[in-house]
């Protein structure tokens, strides 16, 4: 994945896709496609996320994860779209979560001193 002026750009198997609805290119025949283009719209987007974005997703030998810490994956496969929250039962998260933008304020107090 690339930015450009006009959303994300995908380059896959020598050819450049401008991602969007019209233009899936690898996610086409997807059913969660439009989830699939929203999210990288949305990583690409963000100011922390780099000019050049490498996922490792349909390798010949599987997904691919390219630095090696807990967590990190291989981008927007399908068995790695869902998520889940593990926490403490007294600690209450926004509801009903729709974005993970909505987690920031929660995880920001982490950073705050105590």
């Amino acid at each position: 994945m690339a930015r450009s002026g006009n959303g994300p750009l995908c380059f896959w198997q020598g050819k450049r896709y401008q991602l969007r609805e019209s233009e899936p290119g690898p996610f086409m025949g997807r059913a969660d496609a439009s989830v699939v283009l929203k999210g990288i719209s949305d990583l690409m987007t963000m100011p922390s996320a780099g000019d050049l974005v490498i996922y490792g997703i349909d390798a010949p030998h599987g997904h691919v994860s390219f630095i090696p810490e807990m967590g990190a994956h291989a981008g927007p496969s399908p068995n790695e779209l869902n998520t889940f929250i593990v926490r403490p039962p007294k600690v209450t998260l926004p509801s009903p979560i729709s974005h993970p933008i909505q987690l920031y304020d929660h995880f920001i107090r982490y950073q705050e001193p105590s």
